[in-house]
């Protein structure tokens, strides 16, 4: 069956348990003599929860009746404690609340016997959820043999708080749709019963994650661990001996609490809300925590009882105060001048208590009646609250000041004696009636009377240009204005006969007026100087006989100064050298040279550095480079050359390296590359001479139609600038696959240089029937000797010629037949000694 979870009260004392984050997705617990698990589901249709009502009832009457009609969301609130007595049936299909409010429900308080008094539960949709916003208020036997408070055959439990002091035990289920949930709350049994506090009748759901037990109780006997998750923990506490607990649960932090504030007076219950602000942010109460309140309707010190509950675990106690509001008056008749603060403002006193402005710097504003906010602080603090936000009338004037009256200067106004308003206005009256503007208070400046300027002249004697200024001074002040003037120069031009002179005239416009001044400077009378000859040289200019105005930096060809000539027109040009030998030095690596040569005339030594170019003809495996260094150099306005040639070694070659792999007939010859080959040729020794036998641009060939057994001698040669280098210092000998012949091969030669002798041993060739021995003379083979037994593997030449040198090879013969293939390659040489 699917619970509707999110059903909930929403009045301020309701506990919200079951909603998602409150009890886990799925929840694992132990029953009474097994484990089964439960799976708790969010509604998600939360907007549909309906407004909460709470309903106060005084009478168990009025308690049931509450109870079977209550709608889901509804808190039903005791005022009153009242006796139950016999069983009574809760049929509702909706959730509601259950707030004891500090009252209790006094079970059989007239039995003597077993009584079965209890609520009875059988609605599955029924989920009432027991709660006590007081203190010390629940469910409590009378009679130690009533047997339960509670019994569920359908519908869900839930107990957040409160007191539970039952005779025998506290509920009992008796199916599968009863589900009972014990988040917080006191339990104690008065009778000592083996079942413990919660009676599982055949079946029934419990799940235990919170409150505080006695040991009578037996519930660790009947049950011993709680839900999945959570466990038993030790408590300090003189009347209940363990708790549960959720494990890993953090213990509420009194610095977390936040202080209540002082609460008013009001004849009635006061729960103010408590704030826990923890690091994870601020706890939900009935949550994460229930609170409870007592002695919270007189005037005094009130007690809120704060139970941790879920994520959280542990009791604190917070107290607050209960004051009643002071009899106090507003203060009125207050006034303020316009632009003033209400610093200005003195509050009138009170014989209990005192008042002050909330913000004492605030301007009071425009002119009228405005209004602030002030506090009335009582003299008894102890039993009266401290009143804030009291608003205050304060009526704002308009102030007028006399200002006297000012002379005008020079520079400056004067004014007429007026009344200044704070409004920023001007009154000819200090009632504000007559209203001024500034041109009938305004009295202008009289403006300055200047006399003739006096002038100064800049300094004459140096090349500055001349300047000038004039200095006019007020008559009546003595105020002064310095004015730059402008110069302009008249030039009377001097002669070689007469002075000349400048005339500055200095003019100046002030105040509507044109003055000047004038000053005359004198030009000394010209003077011209006689310079004579000068013979040019080889390198330096000579120049003309001229006369010469030193001031002026003019030359003339007569003493009159009529004739005047440029200073190019006296120049003689210098004649140049006459240069001799040319003489060049190159430095060693020819990187550097320079070109000297002797003038004929002076006899001096003329040289320059040269410039050097290099052009390089590379060498290469058949011819030698050079370098030619060709020194370029300027003398006496002629460029002249020389060259020097530097040779370079041709190239060496290396051969490429040849390896070869043997196949059925053929051999696939394989070489090392050759940096700047174009292409290579593979050739072959036969009788005696080098044939070429094909032409690759790779790095391999395979030579076919070799015959197994016989051995060929084969090179490569490199192409490089289109030659061959003929160079087959490379050859190797090779041979296809196949049943090679085996030849003797010498084993030593040894020499005997007294009877000029020498003696040849070989290795031994299976099945042979003969060795021969055979010399190679005027170009063809000469047997020496063919009948050598095949035990003998050894030959004595005869006396020879020393220094005699003879190649050789030795045969073996097999199956009747002389194995002569190979000859050559077989061939080895003999020098006697």
């Amino acid at each position: 069956m699917n619970h509707n979870f999110t059903k909930r009260t929403l009045a301020g004392a309701l506990a919200v348990l079951c909603v998602a984050g409150t009890v886990p997705g799925s929840v694992a617990s132990n029953f009474f003599g097994g484990t089964a698990a439960v799976t708790a589901y969010a509604d998600a249709e939360a907007a549909s929860i309906p407004v909460a009502t709470v309903r106060e009832v005084a009478t168990l009457e009025e308690f049931l009746t509450a109870a079977n009609s209550a709608e889901d969301g509804d808190t039903i609130k005791l005022i009153d404690s009242f006796d139950l007595t016999g069983a009574y049936t809760i049929d509702n299909s909706n959730s509601f609340t259950v707030d004891f409010n500090g009252n209790t429900i006094l079970y059989d308080s007239m039995g003597n016997r077993n009584e079965q008094s209890y609520l009875y539960l059988c609605n599955a949709n029924t989920h009432i959820t027991f709660l006590d916003s007081g203190h010390g208020g629940g469910m409590f036997a009378e009679n130690p043999r009533v047997v339960r408070f509670i019994k569920v055959n359908k519908g869900t439990v839930e107990i957040l708080s409160g007191n539970y002091k039952g005779g025998r035990d506290i509920s009992r289920t008796e199916s599968n749709d009863a589900h009972i949930y014990i988040k917080g709350g006191y339990f104690d049994l008065q009778a000592d019963d083996s079942d413990g506090p919660f009676y599982r009748s055949g079946s029934g759901q419990y799940f235990l994650t919170g409150g505080y037990f006695t040991e009578r109780t037996n519930l660790k006997k009947y049950i011993p661990s709680p839900a999945d998750g959570f466990e038993y923990y030790d408590i300090e506490d003189p009347v209940y001996d363990f708790g549960i607990r959720k494990i890993g649960a953090v213990s509420i932090d009194p610095a977390a609490i936040e202080s209540i504030s002082d609460q008013e007076y009001t004849g009635s219950k006061i729960t103010p809300d408590v704030k826990i602000q923890t690091a994870a942010g601020l706890l939900s109460e009935n949550v994460d925590f229930t609170a409870s309140y007592d002695e919270n309707i007189e005037v005094g010190t009130a007690t809120v009882y704060i139970n941790g509950i879920g994520d959280f675990y542990g009791t604190i106690t917070k107290t607050f105060r209960i004051k009643e509001l002071p009899k106090y008056e507003i203060p009125k008749d207050l006034n303020a001048p316009y632009g003033s603060t209400l610093s200005n403002v003195i509050l009138p006193e009170a014989d209990n208590g005192t008042w002050s402005w909330d913000n004492s710097a605030e301007n009071v504003g425009n002119v009228g009646v405005n209004y602030f906010t002030a506090t009335f602080v009582p003299n008894d603090t102890e039993h009266y609250l401290i009143v804030h936000n009291v608003i205050v009338p304060v009526r704002v004037y308009h102030t007028y000041k006399k200002v006297g009256a000012v002379e005008p200067t020079c520079t400056e106004p004067g004014h007429t004696v007026f009344y200044k308003g704070s409004d920023g206005k001007y009154y000819a009256d200090n009632k504000g009636i007559y209203e001024l503007t500034l041109d009938d208070i305004i009295i202008p400046a009289k403006g300055h009377t200047f006399d003739d300027p006096a002038w100064t002249w800049s300094d004459f004697s140096t090349t500055a240009a001349v300047t000038a200024k004039a200095t006019f001074k007020c008559k009546e002040c003595r105020y002064g204005e310095i004015v730059d003037a402008k110069v302009t120069a008249k030039v009377v031009n001097p002669t070689y006969t007469a002075d000349g002179k400048y005339v500055y005239t200095a003019t100046v416009k002030f105040d509507g007026k044109t003055y000047t001044d004038t000053m005359e400077v004198a030009i000394p009378m010209l003077k011209l100087t006689y310079v004579p000859k000068v013979e040019p040289t080889c390198q330096k200019n000579g120049h003309i006989s001229y006369w010469f105005d030193e001031v002026n930096n003019k030359y003339y060809a007569d003493e009159y100064g009529i004739k005047e000539i440029s200073k190019e027109q006296t120049v003689i040009q210098a004649t140049g050298h006459n240069l001799g030998k040319l003489v060049w030095k190159w430095s060693d690596d020819y990187s550097s040279a320079t070109l000297s040569s002797t003038c004929s005339n002076c006899n001096m030594v003329v040289g320059t550095t040269a410039t050097i170019r290099s052009v390089t003809t590379e060498p290469t495996y058949t011819s030698a480079g050079k370098i030619v260094y060709t020194a370029s150099a300027k003398l006496e306005g002629k460029i002249y050359t020389d060259t020097k040639e530097v040779i370079i070694p041709k190239l060496t070659f290396v051969a490429p390296e040849i390896s070869y792999e043997q196949g059925e007939n053929a051999v696939k010859l394989t070489w090392t590359e050759v940096k700047g080959a174009e292409k290579y040729a593979v050739a072959s020794y036969v009788s005696g001479r080098w044939n070429m036998l094909a032409e690759v641009d790779d790095t391999s060939y395979v030579l076919d139609g070799l015959k197994a057994g016989n051995k060929y001698t084969v090179a490569v040669l490199a192409n490089i600038g289109g030659k061959y280098i003929t160079d087959f210092s490379n050859a190797v000998t090779v041979s296809p696959k196949g049943d090679v012949p085996e030849y003797p091969t010498v084993k030593a030669i040894e020499y005997n240089e007294e009877f000029h002798q020498f003696k040849v041993s070989w290795t031994r060739v299976k099945n042979a029937q003969n060795y021969g021995v055979a010399v190679y003379l005027a170009g063809r083979w000469v047997v020496v000797n063919q009948k050598i037994p095949a035990a003998i593997t050894y030959y004595t030449s005869p006396k020879l010629k020393p220094g005699q040198t003879y190649k050789m090879v030795i045969c073996a013969k097999v199956g009747g037949e002389w194995d002569t293939s190979a000859l050559n390659s077989r061939a080895f040489t003999v020098t006697v000694k």
